[in-house]
């Protein structure tokens, strides 16, 4: 039924061209996101789904040659965000990893894969 009503959707055709993200996970996303049109730009929606880079810092003082401190901007990148939807970011790294992941998958080349130690439960 949600496969049946993400069809008649004009996001799903787009969704549907990203390799790894058959019918059943973009009708998922859409049911998860409803509309791409409710963030203002397309970095918002890289955030939600936890796939946004995060800039941080915890010290921006250093110490100069006269010996005081002054603010400095530094900015080191410090990975993804972890304020995140998990639906939709587990989503996107299965379709990412080429199928589903984890104990109850039984997929004889996956579980194959798993067995060589490549791949972490």
């Amino acid at each position: 039924m949600m496969v049946k009503e993400a069809r008649k959707q004009p996001e799903a055709k787009l969704l549907a061209t990203v390799p790894g993200l058959g019918p059943i996970r973009v009708a998922y996303l859409m049911a998860i996101v409803v509309s791409p049109r409710r963030f203002r730009t397309r970095e918002q929606l890289w955030h939600y789904a936890g796939l946004g880079v995060v800039m941080r810092s915890s010290s921006d003082w250093v110490q100069g040659d006269d010996g005081k401190w002054r603010k400095d901007m530094v900015q080191q990148t410090r990975g993804l965000t972890r304020h995140h939807n998990h639906d939709i970011k587990a989503t996107f790294t299965a379709a990412a990893f080429g199928g589903p992941r984890g104990p109850h998958c039984t997929s004889p080349s996956l579980v194959q894969f798993g067995s060589r130690g490549l791949l972490r439960r």
